[in-house]
């Protein structure tokens, strides 16, 4: 089902027109909480933040990070996300797995890993006060892409926010984005693979899913804003319920950085994901970052 359309909604923090947007992806994160792991590899493993009343039962976002599914990326810029979350009275376990270019990373072991880190995020309200009841997958980019496979694959149906998600792996792989890292992630092409296309592309499951929160910038220059346009139209094909909203001359990065001008709106849907109220937000600075919905 599709949502009705609404105004346009200021989306603006700060200072985001004063700084570079990728800056966030190299500055320091705040330390995590503790790590905890799911498997015996390297890369397998959460960084868990709470929430500082330790007197409530906090929901709880899980992170998946981007990079094109790469191993030269990891975890550690999403820190400054889950540290606003927990901040702001939301648990966060961001999860790595294993990427392209490490061993067991790619097609199956990346998926394996990200079902193996989710049973370990939903384990965390045993020991710790985490309302499993009110739990969101959030990803960016590649991490969008999991997030929404993870949406339709896991039998616990999860509410998912995708922050330009890398959705439709069939397109993507036909634009070569990022030098062909959607080929190199599934060691293949569409017509070589098409079984592990089939599989891990969530633009094309029928199943249906919780609800997804897909944002998406349209000055995104590493992932393509029509890619959410045309997962949002086949998820409402399949009956699923989509809410798009696109953040206007916003990029890739800005949506991650809680100092940006996209955080507000990012913020507010994973709030609403969570059904948390609606918290009042930064102003607009120079106009930027208006969004739209559909």
């Amino acid at each position: 089902m599709t949502t009705g359309n609404t105004p346009p909604r200021p989306s603006g923090s700060r200072d985001a027109s004063l700084r570079d947007p990728a800056e966030v992806l190299t500055r320091t994160p705040p330390p995590y909480g503790f790590r905890v792991e799911y498997g015996d590899e390297p890369s397998q493993f959460a960084d868990v933040r709470l929430p500082p009343d330790e007197d409530t039962r906090s929901p709880l976002a899980i992170l998946l990070h981007g990079g094109f599914w790469r191993s030269r990326y990891d975890l550690s810029y999403l820190g400054h996300l889950a540290q606003a979350l927990a901040d702001d009275g939301i648990a966060t376990c961001n999860l790595e797995y294993r990427r392209a270019g490490e061993p067991g990373g790619g097609f199956p072991g990346t998926f394996d890993d990200i079902r193996a880190g989710m049973m370990l995020a939903l384990s965390l309200p045993a020991r710790y006060p985490i309302d499993q009841a009110r739990t969101v997958i959030v990803g960016h980019s590649a991490g969008g892409h999991l997030a929404l496979w993870m949406g339709t694959r896991h039998a616990i149906r999860l509410p998912v926010v995708a922050l330009a998600p890398v959705s439709n792996l069939y397109e993507a792989a036909r634009l070569g984005l990022s030098n062909g890292a959607v080929t190199e992630f599934l060691d293949g092409t569409p017509e070589s693979h098409p079984e592990r296309y089939a599989f891990a592309c969530p633009s094309h499951h029928s199943v249906a899913s919780a609800t997804q929160w897909v944002i998406h910038g349209t000055a995104d220059d590493d992932v393509p804003v029509e890619l959410a346009s045309r997962h949002a139209d086949h998820a409402r094909e399949t009956g699923q319920t989509v809410h798009l909203e696109f953040l206007e001359g916003v990029g890739h990065f800005e949506l991650i950085d809680p100092l940006s001008v996209a955080w507000p709106a990012v913020r507010h849907a994973i709030r609403t994901a969570l059904g948390l109220p609606d918290v009042a937000s930064d102003p607009v600075v120079s106009g930027k970052g208006t969004g739209s919905r559909t």
